[in-house]
């Protein structure tokens, strides 16, 4: 029995030593960074090594899709709208799709477009059935795949669905 306790015992005090010592660390490395203030934080472009470092706006809901969705009568175009949410002036490219239970299959349809100065876009895609396929009133989902290019800079990709009404 002894022998558990001096165990028990000996796993405590170095476990209270490993505590005192990640504290101590952490009060060390906190010291040296200096204290956060308003005059040093970091600022939306920095240069460092002649690296120009920008600060980008999120976005955090970056595309939507209209609840309804206008279908022709032929039942083989969809008309999906939705808006956007990106930085003026860079463009996006814009994949939609719609599926419905009775049409087995894709509708795919596809669009470019530069985002407006507000960072506010609406956008409006046809949507086109394959072949002689048709979808009908009522029940369907609509997806989206946007990229947005970033001059000089890359591009941000986002992907969502959404269940829709055809009418």
């Amino acid at each position: 029995m002894k022998p558990r306790i001096f165990y028990v015992v000996l796993s405590l005090f170095v476990g209270v030593a490993a505590i005192t010592l990640l504290i101590a660390a952490a009060s060390f490395a906190a010291s040296a960074a200096g204290p956060f203030t308003m005059d040093n934080r970091p600022h939306a472009a920095e240069t460092q090594n002649d690296v120009t470092i920008l600060a980008r706006r999120v976005i955090s809901i970056p595309f939507g899709i209209d609840d309804s969705l206008g279908l022709s009568e032929d039942g083989q175009t969809v008309a999906v709208a939705g808006h956007g949410d990106c930085v003026g002036g860079e463009t996006f490219w814009l994949k939609v799709t719609v599926s419905q239970d009775s049409l087995n299959g894709l509708a795919v349809g596809f669009m470019e477009g530069v985002c407006a100065s507000d960072g506010e876009v609406s956008w409006s895609v046809d949507v086109n059935t394959p072949g002689s396929k048709s979808f009908s009133t009522g029940d369907a989902q609509a997806c989206g795949h946007v990229v947005v290019y970033f001059d000089h800079e890359g591009a941000i990709a986002h992907d969502w669905c959404k269940p829709v009404t055809l009418e």
